[in-house]
């Protein structure tokens, strides 16, 4: 299969669209200790974990109350609500048209400690809400396909996932000959949910084989929470089969793996906008109470504004999605590292 530069990127339904989602949905590897996996923002209401009764801000609950009912759920439970939200649309790059699509994973809570090696200090990056994703681009074959399968029209050319946005690169990876078979294996950072490609699924980021930033620095997967520009395998644990939590997509399960909900972004929009809260009621719901002084320099406070639904995607710009930071979570770090992401704060620490 190759490549074909310039070719017509046809008009996708949303029929299309699921089953293109469905075709190259990721899997996700997380390390055995993650205590958060994907899920929808209103699980307490869709499990009925607080009760039928009451209006829906008291079924919703806070954001303390929501992160100590996911915790209490057991391993298979949380599999059994995993939730990841898709959209696809047409884009530019490089002079090409080409067909993106996201993939957006909500985290209850982010829970990280950050530690600037150039001091001996932890800074905790902990925060309700976690939104992170990944954009796949695809480019539409050359040849005839199948006209019945849109699977077939495609092949992959670029990934970029989410790695610690508004001060670190998106971890990518360019294929620049035929894609294999089989969905694309993500390693998942623990507590902090960063993505990076693991393209020979090994279960470790290797700089290179498994992707890098481009020009930019390399990041990867930091489960230890170092913070340096170069990058070491020592910082992260290896995620050997058999130990690692796996998630893969519903149309491609994996031997061992538990398996995800593939939900249209549109859906998780019309179900927010459904529970009929405003934008008070919803950042009561879903905003922990943090100084703004300590927002300025990096503190989150869970932003539903900005952490609960994803941004609207650029459709048909040269805008791939993630090849610049545009999260929502961005800040400031004092100390030489501009543009951090909300999770660093300014109380600092020894690591417990």
């Amino acid at each position: 299969m190759a490549f074909g530069a310039g070719k017509a990127i046809p008009e996708l339904d949303a029929a299309d669209e699921a089953r293109l989602a469905a075709w190259f949905a990721p899997v996700f590897v997380y390390h055995p200790a993650e205590e958060y996996l994907p899920s929808s923002p209103l699980f307490p209401i869709e499990m009925g974990t607080r009760g039928e009764e009451g209006s829906v801000a008291i079924r919703l609950g806070t954001p303390d109350s929501r992160r100590e009912a996911y915790r209490a759920l057991s391993p298979a439970e949380k599999a059994g609500i995993a939730t990841v939200y898709y959209r696809a649309y047409p884009a530019v790059d490089s002079g090409d048209e080409v067909m993106v699509l996201e993939y957006w994973l909500y985290y209850v809570q982010n829970q990280y400690l950050l530690k600037a090696n150039v001091l001996p200090l932890w800074y905790d990056g902990s925060h309700p809400n976690d939104l992170e994703h990944i954009h796949i681009v695809l480019a539409p074959l050359a040849g005839t396909p199948n006209a019945d399968d849109v699977a077939s029209r495609f092949a992959v050319r670029e990934v970029f996932s989410s790695a610690h946005e508004g001060y670190m690169p998106a971890n990518r990876y360019r294929f620049d000959g035929d894609r294999g078979t089989g969905p694309i294996r993500f390693l998942v950072e623990l507590g902090s949910h960063a993505l990076a490609p693991d393209l020979d699924g090994d279960g470790v980021f290797t700089p290179g084989p498994d992707g890098d930033s481009g020009y930019k620095l390399t990041w990867g997967i930091r489960d230890t929470g170092a913070l340096w520009t170069r990058y070491s395998p020592g910082y992260m644990d290896p995620r050997p089969e058999g130990q690692a939590i796996v998630l893969g997509p519903p149309s491609q399960p994996s031997q061992g793996a538990g398996t995800y909900r593939l939900v249209a972004v549109d859906v998780l929009e019309d179900d927010i906008a459904r529970i009929g809260l405003d934008e008070g009621q919803i950042e009561d719901a879903f905003e922990s109470d943090v100084h703004w002084f300590r927002r300025i320099f990096g503190a989150s406070n869970g932003s539903a504004s900005s952490l609960l639904v994803p941004p609207r995607a650029r459709v048909g710009s040269e805008w791939v999605g993630i090849r610049n930071p545009s999260s929502g979570e961005r800040g400031f770090l004092a100390g030489g590292f501009g543009g951090a992401s909300p999770g660093f704060s300014w109380a600092a620490g020894t690591r417990s």
